[in-house]
C-alpha cells in the first residue's frame, strides 16, 4: 500500500524545484513581466507541493495502519514486495525536505525528514536481513514457493504437498517392505511393526491405526471395570 505515497512524493518535489528555479530562468518578457510571472508561478507551486504533501502524509498513515493489524500478529511473510516499504517512502522523504526548503528552510519539517530519512535506514537493513532469512528458510527462490508456484517447469513427485512426517513413514515403510522374513529356529515375538512370517501383511498405516485402536479399547476396559469395582465397594 505504500505505492500510494510514491507518486505524490515525487510530484511534490519536482514541482516545487522548478517553482524554486523559474525566477532565475524565464526571460523578462515571459506573460508580460516575467520576473512577476516567476514569482507568481513559484508560490503556487509552493501551495500545490504543500496541498500534496498533506495528502502523502495522509496516504502513509493510512498505509502504516493497514499494515499494523498483521504485523502484530505475526501473519506477514517475507514477499518481495516488502521492498514497497522503502522506495515509495524515500519519495516522501524528498518532498518533505523540498517543502521545509519552499518554507525559508523550517526547522521543524527538516527535523520530520531526518526522522524519516534515519526510519529509511533502518527499513533497509530490515528487509535486507529479512530477504537473506526468507533465502535460508525457503520461503522464496525456491520451486513452488511464492512467486515461482505458477510458473511451472518442474517435475511433480509424490513428495510434494506432503510433511516431513508422511516421508519419514513412506521411509520407514519402504525398508520394511524391503527387509527379508526372519527364518531361524527361534523367531522373535512379532510386533506390530515388524515383518516376519508371523505379523500380518498389512501396511505400516493399518497396523498403526489397529494398534492404536487396541490401546484405546484397552483403556476403556480399564475405566468400566473401575467403575465396576466402585459400585461393589459400600
Amino acid at each position: 500500500m505504500f505505492i500510494s505515497v510514491g507518486p505524490s512524493g515525487f510530484t511534490i518535489a519536482g514541482i516545487i524545484s522548478m517553482g524554486q528555479v523559474l525566477p532565475s530562468c524565464v526571460p523578462d518578457d515571459f506573460m508580460g513581466d516575467g520576473q512577476l510571472a516567476a514569482q507568481i508561478s513559484k508560490i503556487l507551486a509552493n501551495w500545490v507541493g504543500i496541498w500534496l504533501w498533506g495528502l502523502a502524509l495522509w496516504f502513509f498513515f493510512v498505509s502504516v495502519g493497514a499494515h499494523a493489524s498483521p504485523a502484530t500478529r505475526r501473519k506477514m511473510d517475507f514477499a518481495m514486495t516488502w521492498y514497497s516499504f522503502i522506495f515509495p517512502n524515500t519519495a516522501l522523504t524528498t518532498a518533505t525536505f523540498a517543502v521545509a526548503k519552499a518554507l525559508n528552510n523550517n526547522h521543524a519539517i527538516n527535523v520530520v525528514g531526518c526522522v524519516l530519512t534515519i526510519g529509511l535506514i533502518l527499513t533497509w537493513f530490515f528487509v535486507v536481513f529479512m530477504q537473506i532469512r526468507a533465502v535460508v528458510t525457503r520461503q522464496i527462490l525456491w520451486p513452488q514457493k511464492q512467486e515461482d508456484r505458477d510458473e511451472g517447469g518442474f517435475k511433480e513427485t509424490p513428495q510434494h504437498g506432503q510433511t516431513r512426517g508422511d516421508r519419514r513413514r513412506e521411509r520407514v515403510v519402504i525398508e520394511l517392505d524391503n527387509e527379508e522374513p526372519y527364518e531361524g529356529q527361534h523367531a522373535p515375538a512379532p510386533t506390530p511393526f515388524m515383518r516376519t512370517p508371523f505379523a500380518s501383511n498389512m501396511n505400516l498405516p493399518e497396523q498403526m491405526q489397529q494398534a492404536q485402536q487396541a490401546q484405546i479399547q484397552e483403556r476403556l476396559n480399564k475405566g468400566l471395570s473401575r467403575r465396576r469395582t466402585d459400585l461393589l465397594l459400600p
